[in-house]
């Protein structure tokens, strides 16, 4: 019993720390415990091992003696509810116990199972085949507690880890979908900068020939202001040769009344010229205006 209770102990001590949590023990004891009982005892258990439930962790030695004093206080009090390294189901006895072990006899029998095995009237043959497979049976049967509690362990750290996969696969979806939007904003702008650069290119076309227009323009200017420039110099031959004129009129005779006449007619002739000319460049000027705004 007491390499029983150890086993329990290295059992549930998995970090092999030398103390464990009595919650775990009381776990343990639970799984081991017979079906059907009404008054398993785990309650009572619990307080013998973690009085005022803190949630302690105690050692083995502390672990031994309530075990003990818990189990012996049971059997003093008939309950023949134990864990089930303690007693065994009757489904399995029939196989093992002599002929001379009836049914009546069978609890007698199974008290001796966890107590003083000298109490059985059974051959030395016999005793040594049942001692040998209960031992098995109680091997067996800590072993698939182990291994219970070991896939529970599992189960513990897969349920663990799929809640974290299940956190960051959220995680992900956010950021997939963060990273859509800024796909789908990232496609707008391409195509935002591809409609900019057409205009940027047509803007750029327009300005290229309003440069053309603009030097047309200024070529055209510099002629007007060379005819004019020619305009002036006329007119002021022409005055030159006014008063060359006035001073053959005064030598030749002439009266004032045919000098103005010639004059006057001369000046109308500059000013008819220079008046086609600031026409002609006005006409030309609206023109190039006319066409620079429709650019």
């Amino acid at each position: 019993e007491e390499n029983l209770l150890n086993t329990i102990f290295k059992t549930c001590d998995t970090e092999s720390t030398g103390h464990v949590a009595v919650a775990k023990i009381i776990e343990f004891v639970q799984l081991t415990i017979s079906c059907g009982s009404e008054d398993s005892g785990l309650q009572e258990l619990h307080t013998m091992l973690d009085p005022e439930r803190r949630d302690l962790s105690i050692d083995m030695d502390t672990y031994q003696a309530i075990m003990c004093e818990w189990i012996e206080h049971r059997r003093t009090n008939g309950i023949t509810e134990l864990p089930n390294f303690m007693i065994f189901e009757s489904s399995i006895l029939p196989t093992y116990l002599p002929a001379g072990c009836n049914k009546a006899r069978k609890p007698a029998c199974l008290e001796a199972l966890g107590g003083d095995i000298s109490r059985m009237d059974l051959g030395d043959r016999e005793t040594s085949d049942l001692i040998s497979c209960i031992a098995d049976l109680q091997h067996t049967h800590m072993r698939l507690l182990e291994d219970n509690m070991k896939l529970k362990g599992s189960r513990e750290m897969a349920d663990e880890l799929n809640a974290k996969l299940v956190e960051q696969i959220d995680t992900l979806s956010m950021q997939l979908r963060s990273s859509q939007v800024l796909l789908q904003r990232d496609e707008s702008l391409k195509d935002e900068i591809e409609e900019l650069k057409r205009s940027l290119a047509k803007v750029e076309e327009e300005h290229a020939h309003t440069n053309v227009l603009n030097k047309q323009l200024k070529k055209d200017n510099l002629q007007l202001t060379s005819n004019m420039t020619t305009l002036q110099d006329e007119v002021v031959k022409l005055r030159s040769e006014n008063d060359f004129l006035c001073k053959q009129e005064i030598e030749s005779g002439i009266t004032m009344e045919d000098i103005k006449k010639q004059l006057q007619e001369l000046e109308a002739v500059a000013a008819e010229r220079n008046n086609l000319l600031f026409e002609q460049r006005n006409n030309h000027l609206k023109e190039m205006m006319e066409t620079v705004s429709e650019y």
